[in-house]
């Protein structure tokens, strides 16, 4: 059984003139014949759709987040350690910007949703998530939220005196949680090297980390009320 389907792309391009709006819509109607059954193709074609309406500076909100979870058969526990992640990641955001700083938190709670977007894959796969994620999001559209997402794992190159950047956030906010427990850098650390620790250059590449996430602790903390022990108090509930 066959079915047609219409597919429209939709492109932004700026007008050129003193006189010209800003922007115009470009339209390509296309007609797709494929063999119904095959939903995953289907799917690859709506998402055609979706990808050309995103900017490359768009934000997917919390629904939208949600529904590619769903897409991308993202595990129940990984769905929820990534729901802890941002309630820690907000928690920090907003105070962070209680005094001073100016972090977008729309990006922040969209990346930190969606970080671990493609682990479900690399749990077979063994590809760096952050590195698949990011190529991911950037093929959707959310070329923000790509590079935050691409920064999870290993910390961000970091001015410890500049501003704490959204990325800086959502890479210690992940350092937090285990699983879905908000924990210390010791214990989440301690995790990580038995579950990943297993040859000596993943050993030292974990303690290298560790090192970093502390500096990267110690600057966030310094700018905030509070110890990192007293981060559960900050988290809403939810």
């Amino acid at each position: 059984m066959y079915t047609i389907v219409l597919v429209v792309k939709i492109y932004s391009a700026r007008c050129s003139g003193p006189s010209a709006p800003p922007y115009y819509l470009l339209l390509d109607f296309g007609i797709q014949y494929i063999n119904y059954s095959k939903s995953k193709q289907l799917a690859a074609l709506l998402l055609i759709m979706e990808t050309q309406m995103n900017s490359s500076n768009s934000i997917p909100d919390r629904t939208a987040c949600f529904q590619l979870m769903e897409r991308y058969q993202m595990l129940p526990h990984i769905r929820e350690h990534c729901h802890i992640v941002s309630r820690v990641a907000l928690a920090l955001a907003n105070e962070l910007n209680k005094n001073g700083e100016q972090l977008n938190l729309h990006e922040i709670e969209a990346a930190a949703l969606l970080h671990d977007i493609t682990k479900t894959k690399s749990i077979h796969s063994r590809e760096n998530h952050a590195e698949t994620g990011a190529h991911l999001l950037r093929s959707l559209g959310y070329e923000r939220i790509a590079q935050i997402v691409n920064a999870h794992i290993s910390v961000p190159v970091m001015d410890a005196s500049g501003r704490v950047t959204e990325e800086e956030v959502v890479n210690y906010a992940d350092k937090r949680v285990r699983h879905s427990t908000v924990v210390s850098l010791e214990q989440r650390f301690e995790d990580l090297m038995q579950r990943y620790g297993r040859h000596r250059e993943s050993q030292h590449y974990i303690m290298l980390q560790k090192i970093k996430t502390r500096t990267l602790e110690d600057k966030i903390f310094s700018r905030i009320h509070g110890s990192p022990a007293h981060l559960p108090e900050l988290i809403a509930p939810g």
